[in-house]
């Protein structure tokens, strides 16, 4: 039986619409969790790691408050738990909902490109076997998100969403997309590593040099 538009799912899109439009002050995470049904742990891990897909201050430790939850359902889902759950304090912790609008507002044109190019495809890569290595990439991801690394969190977020929606929608292509900017993240994030491992060590020497020549 073919699917009329009136019998296909909801995009991720008009899902995230549909939260995002409630006329609420703050949105809670374990709101995110509700009527997700079988697509709770893409959407919500989706939902979760936006805030951080663009440069957008004005939330502060924002990479650390969502990418806890994001490792915890990456876990779950990693360990084949068929609905997620997150602690009280975790699930209470809330963000502005107009905040959250605004950074959505960017970002979803970019969702929306991404949906009309996705449908089931290499299905293989989006069985629960695979899905759970996934699972553990976005758990790797995930924990870099949470880390406070200054500049390392926009390219580790857009690995998790690919990730996410390609779960979700069961688009291997797009799976294959978030392993390539999975990689590249992960090279950024060891070059700025790397980077500050040097700079502290300059101001190392610099302040050794400073004691010596001042013979303090």
């Amino acid at each position: 039986m073919s699917l009329t538009p009136s019998t296909l799912p909801p995009r991720t899109s008009d899902i995230i619409d549909g939260i995002l439009a409630v006329p609420k002050e703050r949105l809670p995470v374990g709101e995110l969790l509700k009527g997700l049904h079988e697509r709770a742990f893409g959407l919500a891990i989706i939902l979760l790691v936006l805030p951080n897909c663009l440069p957008v201050p004005g939330i502060p430790y924002m990479s650390t408050v969502t990418g806890i939850p994001v490792l915890l359902l990456a876990t779950q889902l990693f360990l084949g738990r068929s609905e997620p759950w997150l602690p009280g304090r975790i699930a209470n912790w809330s963000a502005p909902r107009a905040r959250l609008g605004r950074i959505w507002l960017k970002v979803r044109p970019g969702v929306v490109r991404v949906e009309r190019l996705l449908r089931p495809r290499l299905i293989g890569m989006t069985e629960p076997s695979w899905e759970r290595v996934w699972a553990a990439v976005i758990m790797l991801l995930a924990f870099i998100l949470a880390l406070p690394i200054p500049f390392a969190n926009m390219l580790p977020a857009w690995g998790i969403l690919l990730l996410s929606l390609g779960i979700t929608e069961r688009d291997g292509h797009v799976i294959i997309a978030g392993l390539v900017m999975t990689i590249i993240a992960l090279c950024w994030v060891a070059a700025l590593v790397l980077a500050g491992s040097y700079l502290a060590g300059m101001a190392g020497e610099a302040w050794l040099w400073l004691r010596t020549t001042l013979g303090i």
